[in-house]
């Protein structure tokens, strides 16, 4: 009984023994696991490419947490505020980041850091501030003026070429433009494609651009090809005017500007009654008619006609014209202000001096 006693002791003892050597031996394993991966990261650079995403992605974000990548196996894993998350999780406007981010980090893959610029490059990057960015986009323009100003420095023959549906970033990429390349700081051009063909343009006032864009709506009324961009946007675009007018002239939102009763004695007696009460909000706001067509379960197609449309732009015109007549003379050409007091004589059959 004792021998068997004693067998039974030593057996324990041998266990332990053994499973003290397996978990030495594991943590040996997974030691040298670690260093393989590194030294696989290294071969392939992916170390060098994530240390650089990074550093990009906290210059966007002004956070080395909000947005980071970490080593995984055989590939990057991403940690939102310092939790892991898959990429279709988070935001457009992040993933819109990541890839420009990861785009420079592809593109000076395989060279050193003195010589990643010394390559003639030809770059094609496609709307690198979208809407979904906005909340990024000084992180993302400082980036980009960065970059391009490393780019064009490290190579003059290098070339890079910027598409965007925006203008206001069109404009910062104009700015951007002009500090980087010496001697251009006079060149405000750039090209619009517009009906298939590009023309140059030139930034300009932005409210002026607005102001255009509306007289523009108003004044082709009966074209039988309408501007595709400007028929889906020019409800945003009248309520960016009316907003910039309303906030610097009167210090006040648009809605209650249009309905102001000293604002409304500027127009004529007879037609008061149609500019106080004319719902241009309706137009304006296409981004509610979304959201009530969704809750309605109503189709998206827009409800608001051309004609419609039409009425509201010349109406705005027209309004802006009879409050401060001298402040459209300081933006439109006399063309456009003959066009627009010949719509004064089709208003007989707008207004209604009582019901």
């Amino acid at each position: 009984m004792s021998a068997l006693f004693y067998g039974y002791k030593q057996a324990l003892a041998n266990s332990d023994k053994n499973r003290k050597a397996l978990l030495e031996k594991d943590k040996e394993c997974k030691t040298i696991q670690e260093q393989i991966k590194e030294l696989q990261s290294q071969k392939e650079r992916t170390d060098i490419a994530l240390s650089y995403i990074n550093q990009e992605l906290q210059y966007v974000f002004y956070s080395n947490r909000k947005v980071k990548l970490e080593p995984g196996d055989g590939c990057y894993k991403l940690k939102i505020n310092g939790k892991s998350v898959k990429p279709k999780k988070i935001s457009v406007g992040e993933r819109n980041v990541l890839g420009l981010c990861y785009f420079f980090a592809k593109l000076f893959g395989g060279k050193t850091t003195s010589n990643k610029y010394a390559t003639e490059y030809l770059i094609v990057i496609d709307d690198p501030v979208s809407s979904f960015d906005y909340g990024n986009r000084i992180g993302v323009m400082s980036l980009l003026r960065y970059q391009f100003g490393n780019i064009i420095r490290g190579n003059t023959g290098s070339r890079i070429l910027v598409l965007s549906h925006d203008l206001h970033s069109i404009f910062d990429l104009v700015k951007i433009r002009n500090e980087v390349i010496a001697g251009k700081n006079s060149d405000r051009s750039f090209m619009e494609l517009r009906n298939n063909k590009l023309e140059v343009k030139y930034v300009r006032n932005e409210y002026k651009k607005l102001l255009d864009s509306v007289y523009a709506y108003a004044a082709n009324s009966e074209t039988t090809d309408p501007d595709e961009t400007l028929e889906i946007s020019i409800g945003n675009i009248m309520r960016r005017l009316l907003e910039a007018f309303s906030s610097f002239c009167y210090d006040d939102s648009f809605e209650k500007m249009l309905r102001k009763d000293d604002i409304l004695l500027k127009i004529p007696e007879n037609k008061r009654i149609y500019y106080g009460n004319f719902m241009y909000r309706l137009t304006l706001n296409t981004e509610s008619h979304m959201e009530e067509s969704i809750y309605s379960l109503d189709s998206l197609i827009s409800c608001i006609t051309r004609d419609e449309k039409v009425q509201t732009a010349k109406s705005i015109l027209l309004f802006l014209s009879y409050i401060n007549d001298s402040h459209l003379s300081a933006y439109l050409s006399e063309e456009q202000l003959l066009e627009i007091e010949k719509w004064k004589s089709e208003e007989d059959s707008w207004v209604l001096t009582s019901i």
